[in-house]
This record gives structure tokens, sequence and C-alpha cells, in this order.
């Protein structure tokens, strides 16, 4: 009797480490929650030993470098002509090199990167000025991608579209000409002032009807005269506007990034035009 007894206590602990073993694998396949070493998005592993973020996570804080920038291109003409200070304009530019993160790539190059411009025209005692900073872009994972590092293993966002929220600053206006601005980091305003003088950049009476008539009549020479003293005047007192003309480039240095996986089906960015708000 007491060796039957000894045979089943054996036959059953030898089950119960059976299915403590088979659960054991079998947790170990499955996604574990857990949290990163910086941040509060939701990690998981797939017991493979690498972790990911969930899916469901908002505003992912995609690590950059001191240094990271990203470049656009004006495909249109902007001017401070006709704003005020409550205008906002947004215009989806293309960008023209890719961003490096601190651990991989994050943008290729030639995503359309969302520009939101205010300013206010010149007045006759104001200046005009401008400041531009980047909103958004929308970016197309093909494959995961490295953005942090926990237990010496690599944090992966998994593929698919992201809108990307960019936080930064305008650094350097370049024009197709000879016109080249750098413009200071950590500057308190970010108002980028137009000259206190200079030429107007719209046409006036004198181009415009005077002119065409000084071949015709001899008369209209004086007046002619006056309209040119006039628009000397001008050069001396008129506040001149901006004109950043189509082809400038744009170098935004970047703060911060953080993403957000966009559902299946999301609207077309490519299609956007500008707005106003």
């Amino acid at each position: 009797m007491l060796r039957t007894t000894f045979l089943f206590s054996l036959l059953m602990i030898t089950w119960f480490g059976g299915v403590s073993q088979a659960f054991s694998q079998t947790s170990e396949n499955r996604p574990q929650l857990a949290n990163r070493d910086t941040g509060n998005e939701r990690v998981y592993t797939d017991g493979r030993g690498f972790y990911y973020i969930h899916p469901d996570t908002r505003d992912i804080v995609l690590p950059v470098e001191e240094h990271t920038s990203i470049t656009v291109s004006l495909n249109l003409e902007f001017s401070t002509k006709g704003m005020s200070d409550r205008d906002a304009l947004h215009y989806p530019l293309e960008s023209i090199n890719p961003v490096r993160g601190r651990y991989d790539m994050y943008l290729e190059g030639r995503e359309l990167v969302t520009v939101r411009f205010t300013g206010k025209k010149a007045g006759i005692f104001s200046r005009a000025y401008f400041e531009a900073n980047p909103v958004t872009v929308v970016a197309r994972f093909t494959k995961s991608v490295v953005i942090g590092l926990k237990n010496g293993l690599p944090v992966l966002l998994q593929p698919g579209t992201y809108k990307i929220t960019l936080y930064g600053q305008l650094h350097n206006i370049q024009t197709q000409g000879r016109f080249n601005m750098t413009l200071p980091l950590d500057a308190e305003n970010r108002r980028v002032k137009a000259p206190r003088f200079g030429p107007g950049n719209q046409g006036g009476i004198c181009e415009d009807k005077v002119a065409p008539m000084v071949s015709t009549f001899i008369v209209s020479l004086p007046a002619y005269a006056l309209c040119q003293g006039g628009k000397l005047l001008g050069i001396l007192f008129q506040r001149p506007n901006w004109v950043l003309p189509s082809g400038t480039y744009l170098t935004f240095h970047i703060d911060r990034m953080t993403a957000t996986r966009l559902p299946e089906g999301a609207p077309n960015f490519d299609e956007l035009r500008p707005v106003s708000n």
C-alpha cells in the first residue's frame, strides 16, 4: 500500500512539472507588456529577444541627435504682403534630405512636410515679419525602425504609416540667388524681420500708367520725373515686405520628434493644398 502511494505521488509530481514547463514556454512566446527604460510607451516582447512598441501607443518619442535638421523647398512664392498677425498658412513642402535618428533612419527624403507660416505685412512705422515652423510629416515605414534600447536589446517600431510631429525652429534661409541668412538657435523671439528700409515689392502707378505714356506724350515727362522722385522717397521710407521666391530652401533645426500610427485608409496627405486658418 505504501509503495502504491509513493508511485502515485511520483507520477503526480512528474505531471505537474510537465504542465508547468509547457505553460512557461507558452508564456515566453506571448507578448509581454513592460515599461521602457525611458518614456511611457507600452512595450512588449515576442520572446525572441526583441521589443516592440504597442500599435495603440500615441506620441511615441523618436530620439534625435543634437544637430538633427530637415530642409524643405518652397514650391511657390511666399510673401507677407496682405498678411495680418491673425493669419496662419499651412504649406506641404517637399523635403530634400534624409533624417536619421539616434538609432535608425526616420525619413528618406522627398516626403511632404507641413510647414506653418505666420506673419504680418509691412506698415508705415512697423516692419514686416514672418515665422515658419515645421508641423507634421507622414512617413511610411516598410520595415521595423529601431527607436531605443531595453535591457541591451533594440526596441522596434513596427512597419506602417505614421504621422510624425516635428518640434523645431527655422535656422537657415537660402534662395537660388545670393541671399543666405542663418538664424540663431534658442532665440526667444523667432520672428524673422524684414529690413527697416528698402524698395517696395509691388509696382506703382508710375510703372502701370505713366511710363507707357512717355514715348507718346512729351508732356508726360514731368509727371514721370515726379513719380520717379516719389519712388526714391519710397525707397527711403517704405517698409519692405518679405518675399521668398519659389525654390527657396528652408532649413529647420529639429529638437524633438514624436510618431503616432495612422489606421489603414488614412487620408492621402500628398493631396493637401495650402489653406488658411
